[in-house]
């Protein structure tokens, strides 16, 4: 009688602890082949995440470990090859296995909300770990999520981001960010806001509409 009171209250620590709990390590793409459920969006090919429609992308979504270094990742491709994606699986990733302050810069302030509404949250949802801790209160604002001992800020290219310190950064479609170049040049402050950091990693992503692109 008292083993099965000493398991209940193990049960209940373990299920009030358990965003501090870190289990076995596994890289970016065995993680997204693990967890990645498309049920929630409403044009997706498959429910699940198909490795072998999506190869190319395995090396970038690896780029992600980035332990005991400071890493930049480019990605220029035309359109629906799966960029977008190739960003947003390991920056779910990193909330289990990094735990780090982010910030991802959009095109836009409504880029930002669009892609979250539709690309990000719909994933967290199918994730039991994010849906849970998208409950709690103030897990998520307008412009950060707090969730799973991390916190990533979003915002448009047209705000400076000059008061944040950040891990991990991620540029997305940096050739339209060019209206915003005189007023302030994000992706040069993005880079500064790694500095205090001995691991760090800036993600690049670019569909070329203009030859020669920004990042090629």
């Amino acid at each position: 009688m008292e083993l099965k009171k000493q398991n209940w209250f193990s049960d209940i620590l373990k299920n009030i602890f358990s965003s501090h709990y870190r289990e076995n390590f596994i890289m970016p793409w065995d993680w997204a082949i693990q967890n990645i459920d498309f049920s929630n969006y409403k044009s997706a090919e498959s429910i699940k995440f198909i490795p072998e429609k999506s190869m190319f992308l395995k090396d970038p979504i690896n780029y992600w470990n980035f332990k005991d270094k400071k890493r930049e990742l480019t990605l220029v491709a035309p359109e629906q090859t799966g960029k977008t994606l190739a960003w947003i699986m390991p920056y779910l990733w990193s909330y289990v296995y990094v735990q780090a302050l982010s910030l991802v810069i959009y095109t836009s302030d409504e880029k930002a909300e669009k892609v979250n509404a539709d690309k990000i949250i719909p994933l967290m949802q199918r994730i039991k770990r994010f849906a849970d801790a998208l409950l709690r209160p103030k897990s998520k604002t307008k412009d950060c999520y707090d969730i799973l001992g991390n916190k990533s800020y979003f915002s448009g290219a047209g705000t400076p981001v000059t008061s944040i310190s950040s891990q991990i950064n991620i540029a997305d479609e940096v050739d339209d960010w060019l209206k915003h170049e005189k007023q302030v040049s994000n992706l040069d402050e993005l880079r500064k806001r790694a500095r205090s950091f001995t691991e760090s990693l800036l993600v690049k992503v670019c569909t070329p509409r203009r030859r020669p692109s920004r990042l090629s």
